[in-house]
């Protein structure tokens, strides 16, 4: 019996260390239709949001660096940055020509992201197809979005990368790597999607969309994972683990939340040759929400961690319904010398939306 139970403790070790939890997927599989259903209609900060759009030939350094990646061409983006109700720092948000999203329907889905874990993005970016079968990515703080590939989960997903690498860092980073994570996920007969067994980070964040959908809905008087999901128990510490760890990070807006802390934004730079467009002189607005630069160890990953799966295959859907009025509240020029906003825009959230 000794024998059998050292057996058991190295076979069990060398689970831990493996490159993922390779283990059955739940059955039967979650329906993201339905989830993206449900999460689409959770309440964003405010009735309203702000849009600036930038000036045409300035562009965010990190925006430029993965355009250049995926060889797109620098002059066929368009800049904005959005102003959420509970974070009065703005995120940066470029397009390129050929995303097919709504940028404002994007910014609406972002807004419903709990605030906690959107303050740890640096910026989005909304392209068109990169051809490298990823629906979204997530590197070094920043998020880009693969034609419509905007749905509430894959937001989430991508969200959820930088709370694996940046919001438990007292643990270890990623999180995902530790072993308070991977033995959690032993102890459950299942993964949560396909998708999970890829490797451990993509683990972690499919294991946090499912946390935060069961959290959201039983706050809405919904019946969370069990409501949906009859072998939840094949699952729970994937779910209920994230939820222990990232406690009031995960909460949905309407909860009250208000961002504390934001990483600095890449430079502005000249979209033509990259040389830093001077921005010392501006009088650009501003809060008491602390700035920090990102962690050494985020700087130096070389990673682009992808969403690379169909997302129909998953079973859910590209139609995006349009949540915010096509045309702005009001709107209104910006002066500033030298010039960086073209304008500024107020956009109401569709009241059948709100009334949800």
């Amino acid at each position: 019996m000794a024998g059998l139970s050292v057996l058991l403790s190295v076979l069990y070790s060398l689970a831990l260390a493996a490159d993922s939890p390779n283990k059955t997927t739940v059955s039967p599989p979650f329906n993201y239709t339905r989830i993206d259903a449900d999460l689409r209609f959770l309440p964003p900060p405010d009735s309203t949001f702000l849009r600036r759009e930038w000036i045409s030939g300035i562009m965010p350094q990190a925006c430029r660096d993965f355009a250049i990646l995926k060889n797109l061409t620098l002059g066929d983006f368009s800049v904005y940055e959005f102003v959420f109700a509970d974070c009065a720092r703005p995120w940066v948000m470029c397009q390129h020509k050929e995303s097919s999203v709504k940028i404002n329907d994007l910014a609406y889905t972002i807004s419903t992201t709990p605030v906690l874990m959107r303050q740890r993005v640096r910026h989005y970016m909304a392209v068109g197809n990169t051809h490298d079968g990823a629906a979204a990515t997530w590197s070094k703080g920043d998020i880009a979005f693969r034609l419509d590939f905007t749905q509430p989960s894959i937001v989430l997903h991508e969200t959820s990368h930088g709370m694996d690498h940046l919001a438990l860092n007292d643990f270890g980073s990623p999180f995902s790597a530790t072993d308070a994570w991977r033995k959690n996920i032993a102890a459950d007969a299942a993964v949560v999607s396909d998708y999970s067994n890829v490797n451990w980070k993509e683990n972690f964040a499919e294991s946090t969309v499912i946390a935060i959908y069961d959290r959201a809905m039983k706050m809405s008087g919904g019946g969370g994972v069990e409501a949906i999901q009859g072998s939840w128990r094949q699952v729970y510490h994937a779910y209920t683990v994230v939820q222990a760890f990232l406690g009031d990070q995960i909460w949905r807006n309407s909860e009250k939340k208000k961002c504390w802390m934001r990483y600095v934004d890449s430079d502005v730079v000249f979209a033509v040759n990259g040389s830093k467009f001077d921005t010392q002189q501006l009088l650009l607005p501003t809060s008491d929400v602390q700035v920090m630069e990102l962690p050494d160890h985020i700087q130096e990953i070389e990673e682009l961690l992808d969403e690379a799966t169909s997302f129909d295959a998953a079973g859910g859907t590209h139609e995006m319904p349009t949540f915010v009025e096509e045309e702005p509240e009001r709107c209104e020029p910006i002066q500033s010398s030298p010039a960086f906003f073209s304008s500024e825009c107020v956009f109401r959230v569709k009241g059948s939306v709100l009334s949800m």
